[in-house]
């Protein structure tokens, strides 16, 4: 029983490390678009995400409906 509270402690704590690592990189885009300084590409990805538009250079990866994109 106490091995298994260990392998179980272990995983949430492994859980959380990635949830917190999410939870960082999303603090991170949204800083990018606060603030009286943006990120230009930042807006610009999300412009372009919003309004479903590419620039004639860029490479399109399509993804399936299930697949995460970070």
């Amino acid at each position: 029983m106490a091995d298994q509270r260990r392998e179980l402690l272990q995983a949430k704590r492994i859980e959380l490390a990635r949830v917190e690592a999410e939870r960082d990189l999303w603090e991170r885009r949204v800083a990018a678009l606060r603030g009286d300084r943006i990120d230009r590409d930042m807006l610009d990805e999300r412009a372009r995400a919003m309004l479903n538009l590419a620039n004639p250079d860029d490479v399109i990866v399509q993804y399936g409906p299930k697949d995460r994109l970070f």
